[in-house]
């Protein structure tokens, strides 16, 4: 009996020897694998710096998992935290179901790739080309938004260019003033231009009516004098009738002095033409070559559209008065020649 206790007693103390050294060899086995690890850890971290995240994905560390996401989802403009979790679902439900796809179960803190399944990277996908195509249709309607306020610019600035044009040829135009006798009177409207007529006057009465100011001149750039038929009509002479047209000129220049003259010749008067040619002639010379450099006026042949090879064109003169006016046509005639020499003012 003691014999047999001893001998149990020594089996189990050797037993337990050879369990402590198990233990301790099973320790230092472990200890070496996390030694291992750590070695593994330490590498992986020494690996991902920013350029290799680039090149291989992102990793994020799903229950307590390390997984790689494709590089083919960091490279979307997208929140990386939106993107993990996508991939982590996926990952606890494959899980789940025992489908995970891993080639090894892996370890804490080791890498592992999650496989792209279609459910998961084709939601992923869907849902970046809903984003970018709502922001192409966001970016179309501002390009074409931007377009119509560009060529709104354009219009506007070419619009304010022709109104500024168109300006400056009315103030030209608008100040100017047609002075006369009932010669103008029946002149069709020539637009901006002022015309005043005084049927019966003779170039002393339009003197007076100037220098009592019932004329306007005010503001006015030029100012064109159509008027002697009725001193001819009086058979004023040529020395009358060159004081009178001195005492109007110098009646103007005192009401405006930088306004610019400019005198109309005496057109032919069908009613007593063969009487009064010599006149009219003798009158309008002397106006051109003489009055007109003294007192510092231009003259303007206004007779020429109704003369041809020294004959009068009676059909622009009225029938009804003997051709002491002139008719509708013939008004059209004087304000077509009058137009021409505004448009060359400056």
């Amino acid at each position: 009996m003691g014999s047999r206790r001893g001998s149990t007693r020594e089996s189990t103390r050797e037993s337990t020897s050879i369990s402590r050294k198990g233990a301790t060899s099973a320790v230092s086995s472990t200890e070496t694998i996390n030694k291992n690890e750590q070695k593994t850890d330490h590498k992986l971290d020494k690996d991902k710096t920013p350029e290799k995240c680039e090149k291989s994905g992102k990793q994020v560390k799903i229950d307590q998992t390390m997984v790689q996401i494709p590089k083919e989802a960091c490279k979307e403009g997208s929140k990386m935290e939106s993107v993990a979790e996508k991939y982590a679902n996926g990952y606890r439900r494959k899980r789940r179901t025992g489908l995970t796809g891993f080639t090894s179960p892996g370890k804490i803190g080791l890498i592992e790739e999650i496989p792209e399944g279609p459910e998961i990277a084709s939601g992923y996908e869907s849902d970046d080309a809903e984003t970018m195509k709502k922001e192409l249709a966001l970016l179309e309607q501002e390009e074409s938004r931007l377009r119509k306020l560009n060529e709104k610019a354009v219009l506007r600035q070419k619009l304010e260019e022709k109104r500024a044009e168109v300006k400056k040829l009315q103030d030209v135009v608008r100040r100017v003033v047609i002075l006369g006798d009932s010669i103008v009177k029946f002149l069709p409207p020539i637009e901006g231009v002022t015309v005043q007529s005084f049927p019966g006057a003779t170039v002393g009465k339009l003197s007076f009516l100037v220098s009592k100011k019932r004329v306007n001149l005010y503001d006015k750039h030029f100012i064109i004098l159509h008027v002697g038929t009725n001193n001819i009509s009086n058979q004023d002479s040529l020395a009358s009738m060159s004081s009178d047209f001195s005492n109007l000129i110098a009646a103007i220049r005192t009401e405006n002095p930088s306004i610019r003259i400019i005198v109309s010749s005496v057109l032919p008067r069908p009613v007593d033409h063969e009487i009064t040619e010599s006149c009219i002639k003798e009158l309008n010379r002397f106006l051109e070559d003489i009055l007109a450099a003294d007192l510092d006026f231009k003259f303007i042949r206004s007779y020429r559209p109704f003369c041809f090879k020294g004959s009068v064109k009676r059909y622009l003169f009225a029938k009804l008065d003997g051709g002491l006016h002139l008719n509708s046509e013939g008004a059209n005639r004087l304000r077509h020649f009058f137009l021409r020499v505004i448009s060359t003012l400056s």
